[in-house]
């Protein structure tokens, strides 16, 4: 997250749950069975859970998949999105130290991500979650021994991803 934070999107700019039914409904139509929401924060979404519902009750849908920061993908919801058809999710986590973790989404909570990775292990099932790791020189390259052993205690798939150098992220 930059440092002033992102300019938030009017809902006019958003697709409208109806627009991605429409969209998805052409791409299964093609072929295409699995559908991945994400983009900005798809739990931000007050109509989420109808949604993926939505989406798990199109033919020939077979996979339907988020991408998080997990901040409030609490059990309660995971269990809700997964009777609609979720069946995986991919929860964003750049760090596991606290300092770190409110200077780089601007936000307290890194307890709580940690906290809701283990709440989609338990509702998913561990081969359904993925940690999706950022590696930045400089900032978190000695802490990936520790993501590393997080996987003794949890089954999820760690991914370790690299960082993509663009002169508007504030990353030199």
């Amino acid at each position: 997250m930059p440092p002033d934070g992102v300019p938030l999107q009017t809902p006019e700019k958003i697709l409208s749950s109806s627009e991605i039914l429409t969209l998805a409904q052409m791409f299964t139509s093609l072929g295409i069975t699995k559908i991945r929401l994400t983009g900005g924060e798809p739990l931000l979404r007050p109509d989420l859970i109808e949604l993926v519902a939505s989406l798990g009750s199109l033919a020939n849908v077979n996979s339907i998949g988020m991408t998080t920061n997990g901040l409030t993908l609490t059990r309660k919801k995971l269990i809700k999105l997964k009777e609609g058809g979720l069946t995986g999710v991919n929860i964003s986590l750049d760090t596991l130290v606290d300092e770190k973790f409110v200077e780089v989404t601007r936000r307290k909570g890194l307890s709580k991500v940690l906290e809701n990775i283990d709440h989609a292990v338990e509702v998913l099932g561990g081969e359904n979650v993925k940690v999706n790791v950022v590696v930045m020189k400089g900032f978190n390259c000695n802490e990936l021994a520790d993501f590393v052993a997080m996987t003794k205690h949890r089954n999820i798939n760690m991914r370790f991803i690299e960082w993509m150098p663009f002169s508007d992220n504030g990353w030199r």
